[in-house]
């Protein structure tokens, strides 16, 4: 059972937002950013102007 945590916990905290063709807006971005509390927030634009965003867990 405590193994069931540990890897919903490290899949919460590794997840990456990107909406693919459509982009994201900052609102997204924004409330990815705010949801990591104790990862590695990063932001960037992709080869096709998308917004991406990622939360990485430390």
């Amino acid at each position: 059972m405590k193994f069931l945590g540990v890897f919903l916990a490290l899949s919460l905290s590794a997840c990456t937002y990107s909406a693919g063709s459509g982009g994201v807006n900052s609102q997204d971005c924004s409330q990815v950013q705010r949801e990591c509390l104790h990862g590695v927030y990063s932001e960037w634009f992709q080869e096709n102007s998308d917004l991406a965003c990622t939360c990485s867990g430390t």
